[in-house]
């Protein structure tokens, strides 16, 4: 069992395909005369992503490998210097900080 796995949630690395949306030209004003303006596909690619899951095994979001580090790090240097001391309430755990990260909603 990992360390992540104790605070109450473990993650996935995986390759995921995303898409990036391509948008249309707006310059171009449709006509019944000519044909169809041709189709723009969207970008499709690959990323490494680590897949955060809650306790019950749900994903709960994604975020790179890498920021997953330095979010760690900077939760626990912030522990280290005692930064902590200065939140109501106090941060239990990484794990309870970044589930609450990943579930807030955007206002």
């Amino acid at each position: 069992m990992s360390n992540m796995e104790r605070q109450g949630f473990e993650f996935w690395i995986r390759n995921v395909d995303l898409v990036k949306y391509k948008p249309k030209p707006t310059n171009e004003q449709p006509s019944l005369r000519n044909n169809p303006p041709p189709l723009i596909l969207p970008e499709i690619y690959s990323s490494r992503v680590a897949c955060i899951c809650s306790t019950d095994g749900k994903c709960q979001g994604m975020m790179t490998p890498e920021r997953l580090n330095i979010l760690q790090t900077a939760f626990h240097t912030a522990k280290l210097k005692g930064l902590h001391k200065n939140i109501t309430p106090t941060p239990k755990s990484f794990a309870s900080e970044l589930l609450w990260l990943l579930s807030r909603k955007p206002s």
